[in-house]
């Protein structure tokens, strides 16, 4: 990780093929965007977010309530579990209660990459990891491509400025 710069520009670059959620092909929200990584890139983030993990486990830098990307948890189903039990209890002990969820949509792809590397400086990562993902970032594209008819379209290339590939290891974290 001396020099993030020498990456090679194909390490990542994606594809996203736009797949029909039905037949209203019209309607460009009626897609769902699937992005193929080259594998090596994949390996390559795999263990970079190894040791992110290791730095944010180390340093209880992980909350209770989301835990989506935590190791051994069942995520959603556990908290599932959780908040059944709550409600049953209070539904036994005649107790009022209130519960208020928060969703993140389209989390993966809003978040600004400045603000990404800011929250990884606060949480003082090895500034080498921060640094690479700066020049990775930098470097994201993809091309998209739909198919229609039996022809398959695809698009200039395009900057991701925003977000983590989705699918990507990093993603999660």
């Amino acid at each position: 990780m001396e020099d993030a710069t020498i990456l090679p520009d194909f390490l990542v670059r994606g594809i996203t093929y736009l797949l029909p959620k039905s037949q209203d092909c019209q309607d460009p929200s009626k897609y769902r965007p699937i992005t193929c990584l080259c594998t090596i890139y994949k390996i390559y983030t795999a263990c970079i977010a190894e040791q992110i993990y290791k730095h944010l486990d180390t340093n209880k830098l992980l909350t209770e309530e989301q835990k989506g990307f935590i190791r051994n948890c069942q995520s959603c189903k556990e908290q599932l579990i959780i908040n059944s039990a709550i409600l049953e209890q209070a539904h036994k002990n005649k107790r009022n209660m209130y519960i208020a969820y928060s969703d993140c949509r389209k989390a993966f792809d809003s978040v600004p990459h400045s603000w990404l590397i800011h929250v990884l400086q606060i949480y003082k990562l090895n500034p080498q990891i921060i640094n690479l993902l700066q020049h990775l970032m930098k470097k994201w594209i993809t091309t998209l491509q739909v198919k229609v008819k039996n022809h398959r379209i695809m698009s200039d290339t395009i900057r991701i400025q925003r977000g983590i590939y989705q699918g990507d290891s990093l993603s999660p974290l």
